[in-house]
């Protein structure tokens, strides 16, 4: 009887040690998981930034570089009903607006407005 209730005791403390231990190997897998956020949004058509880690727009105004918690009501034809931006995910520095020509390329802002298209007939 006191072998079964020592085996009994023995299974049971293993069974508490075998799950303490699953449960530390869960704990190191979801902490080790990297997490990619966004920190920039260019703006086209404001050809500005929204910096999401300091909640701040970073902007041209009178030629030199401000950041502010929002947008200036008028500037550029700012629209709060126009809010197309693009999130940044090649970027994670401080200076994103040395990256600004490269923005405009790849991110040209379309107002919606048709372009007209030019025929050329030969004769």
């Amino acid at each position: 009887m006191k072998k079964f209730l020592l085996v009994m005791i023995f299974i049971g403390v293993s069974q508490i040690g075998f799950s303490q231990t699953a449960e530390n190997t869960d704990q190191t897998k979801a902490t080790t998981q990297v997490y990619t956020k966004v920190r920039y949004y260019y703006f086209p058509n404001l050809e500005a930034y929204y910096d999401a880690v300091n909640e701040m727009y970073i902007y041209m105004d009178k030629g030199t570089w401000t950041t502010a918690y929002d947008i200036p009501n008028g500037y550029r034809g700012y629209s709060m009903a126009n809010k197309t931006n693009v999130p940044i995910t090649d970027y994670h520095g401080d200076n994103i607006i040395q990256l600004l020509p490269q923005h405009r390329k790849l991110y040209p802002y379309n107002n919606g407005r048709r372009v007209k298209e030019t025929t050329v007939s030969l004769r």
